[in-house]
């Protein structure tokens, strides 16, 4: 490196040489249009949960500038009136735009979120009457949750606002764009794949509980016209359970964290594209005569030099990736619930350990580096594990087998409907069934129990259904243990049965291959 430094500098200075003793002819050349100033739209906030919560961006005259565009906070409706008379006499090229903010989580009951806008829709019917204004409807809710370092990123847009003020949708229409967005939106990481589920979860409670109705008397044609619908991934949570919160967790039993402090909301990116002049301007703009140096050979020399340093580091990196991830891409087909959670750690850590590649100096010079490749690669297969299906019967209060029986209990009837069920909800997937015993008795012993197990459970879901061919059996015997060995209740959760429900071929042989 320090020769590369010297070269460098003799090079400066002989370049500055040249350019100062040597004269060179100037040519006129045509300058690009110059952009002219856009005045700002005007974002105008309202509805039953601005002033409260977007108390930052002002009261009274005063505005924010944020993303190109004026904030301005709209307490009730006859503030509403005002603002858009001020607008109208001081900007009167200004787009004003009204940007409706929705937190489900705020109220108790949806049916406290329906009688708020209904208030609102009473105030803006008359205040509405002669204008006809573009919207956006933004939810603001938990979507997916962090960790780690990541928890210092608290809020994400699922896209920007590209605002056309000719369209118009209705809240049902608004609502099917936005889930066709999140099926196309490429997903790289587990949270991508948390935040795209229960972004679709929360549309369906929009339409189930009755606010997408309730919302359509709001935005209409003729006088609000709902440009789009956006989402606002509050994953630092919020300060309590509300309405979306609680049906989340009666309809699926899930229950997001709540935040220790109540974080003031986000306002989404807006961008906008400068309108070029129609006069452009002609100005005389020195151009170098290109003369052939030997200096300028020099540059070449150093330039492929460097360019041949970083090819060879990039393929002994490409080497050192592939012998890596290559401990993790065996196949799938031996899965039980202990190896999988070790296979999504090993690909964890994996990701850790390749981080700091991204940031490597000579590779960013270039643009050559494959370490964005690699660590897209370690989140593709990391989402394919955590995505998997699975069942274990520990989760259940009633055992399977009494120690040392391979023999089905009456209670575990429940338990292998509950497995019927979720393997004929994915229909021509290999299964693979984990036998696990605890540690009374020997080595071979347990894992011949375990062995039968596993078969006893097979056996059962074939008599109830399920196709034999896509059934895997394996034993782990004694050697994946859930809980101590060292008391009754340990023992009996290890005595258990685990169920995982292998991906389609093609994507097994994504897994598997590089």
């Amino acid at each position: 490196m320090p020769v590369m430094v010297s070269l460098a500098i003799v090079l400066v200075i002989l370049h500055g040489y040249s350019i100062l003793a040597i004269p060179h002819n100037t040519v006129n050349r045509p300058l690009l249009p110059r952009f002219v100033a856009v005045e700002k739209p005007v974002m105008l906030i309202i509805g039953p949960y601005a002033a409260k919560w977007f108390r930052q961006y002002g009261n009274g005259d005063d505005s924010r500038f944020n993303h190109q565009l004026v904030w301005l906070l709209v307490n009730d409706a006859k503030t509403l009136e005002l603002r858009l008379e001020r607008i109208r006499q001081v900007s009167p090229k200004a787009r004003a735009i009204v940007f409706f903010p929705l937190l489900p989580d705020v109220e108790d009951s949806a049916a406290q979120i329906k009688t708020k806008i209904s208030q609102w829709e009473q105030q803006l019917n008359s205040v509405l009457a002669h204008y006809s204004l573009p919207a956006v409807l933004a939810v603001y809710a938990r979507l997916s949750s962090v960790s780690g370092e990541s928890q210092q990123v608290t809020e994400r847009w699922l896209s920007d606002i590209a605002i056309d003020t000719q369209l118009a949708f209705s809240p049902e229409e608004a609502i099917c764009q936005l889930s066709a967005r999140i099926d196309s939106t490429p997903i790289s990481t587990p949270q991508d794949v948390q935040r795209a589920v229960i972004s679709k979860q929360l549309l369906v409670w929009l339409t189930e509980s009755g606010i997408t109705q309730c919302l359509a008397r709001v935005f209409s044609p003729a006088s609000l016209r709902l440009n789009q619908l956006m989402l606002c991934d509050c994953s630092g949570g919020f300060h309590r359970h509300g309405a979306w919160s609680s049906w989340l967790a009666k309809r699926y039993a899930l229950l997001p964290a709540v935040s220790s402090r109540t974080a003031e909301p986000s306002l989404p990116v807006i961008k906008l594209k400068p309108q070029p002049g129609h006069k452009p301007e002609r100005a005389a703009v020195r151009e170098k005569a290109h003369v052939l140096r030997w200096s300028q050979l020099l540059v070449t020399i150093i330039l492929a030099a460097s360019l041949l340093i970083t090819t060879v580091s990039i393929h002994q990196q490409q080497q050192q990736f592939r012998l890596n991830i290559q401990r993790v891409l065996n196949p799938l087909d031996d899965l039980s619930a202990v190896k999988l959670q070790g296979r999504i750690m090993q690909l964890q850590a994996l990701y850790t350990d390749w981080l700091p590649c991204t940031e490597i100096p000579e590779m960013r010079t270039w643009g050559l580096s494959s370490c964005a490749g690699f660590l897209a690669a370690i989140n593709q297969r990391t989402a394919i594990l955590t995505t998997l299906p699975s069942y274990s019967t520990q989760q259940w209060r009633d055992p399977l087998f009494n120690s040392g029986s391979s023999t089905l209990l009456p209670q575990a009837i429940p338990q292998l409907e509950a497995i019927a069920e979720l393997i004929r909800t994915h229909p021509q997937r290999k299964v693979v069934i984990t036998g696990h015993a605890d540690n009374i008795g020997s080595k071979r012993i347990n894992d011949v129990i375990a062995a039968r197990r596993a078969k006893a459970v097979a056996q059962w879901l074939t008599q109830h259904g399920i196709d034999p061919s896509l059934l895997i059996t394996q034993t782990a015997g004694a050697e994946e243990p859930i809980a101590p060995n060292d008391n009754a209740q340990g023992r009996q959760e290890n005595r258990r049965v685990d169920v995982i429900i292998l991906p389609s071929a093609e994507i097994t042989k994504e897994f598997t291959t590089l």
